[in-house]
Order: C-alpha cells, then sequence, then structure tokens
C-alpha cells in the first residue's frame, strides 16, 4: 500500500464500530473521526489478523468516519485525538 492511500468508511448515522483485520495482508493505522471530521481515537501498525478469533479494533465513541492509512502513518504525521480531516472534491 502506497503511503499516500487510504480507504475511509463513511457512516450516514454515527455509531460505535469496530474493525479486525482478517484476511487482511499489510498492517494499517485505524482511526475513528466524529460527524465533524474530528479525530477521537486510532489504533497504529495493526498486524494482519493470523489466528482465530482476531483482536478487534474499537471506537470509543459514536463515529462518522473510519481511515485506513497504510501502517505506521499516523504517527509519522503527528496525529492526535482532536485533530480535524476535512473531505474535498472534486469528485
Amino acid at each position: 500500500m502506497q503511503e499516500d492511500y487510504g480507504m475511509l468508511f463513511i457512516y450516514p448515522e454515527p455509531r460505535p464500530v469496530s474493525f479486525w483485520m482478517k484476511e487482511t495482508f499489510v498492517s494499517l493505522d485505524i482511526l475513528f473521526f466524529d460527524r465533524d471530521g474530528k479525530l477521537i481515537n486510532f489504533f497504529t501498525n495493526v498486524p494482519p489478523c493470523t489466528a482465530t478469533p482476531c483482536p478487534m479494533y474499537k471506537s470509543i465513541k459514536p463515529v462518522g468516519y473510519v481511515l485506513e492509512l497504510k501502517g505506521g502513518i499516523a504517527p509519522k504525521l503527528a496525529l492526535k485525538p482532536g485533530d480535524q480531516f476535512q473531505i474535498t472534491g472534486p469528485w
């Protein structure tokens, strides 16, 4: 996975969410954001799941967005809870 790529999950209604790393082949950073784009909590360098059951990585509050990045990018960007993100176009 390239360092400037990621996958954004958008939830129409804020809710608690959890992720696991089953069938994932690279380590990821998992970032949980509220509906206003404020970073709530995150996990860095989450390894692929190699045993069942897989560990779960959960938001500590209801979220509107989850962003997965290549493992280790969040610390490189010095991200911390409270940081903001904004979605911009064009689409």
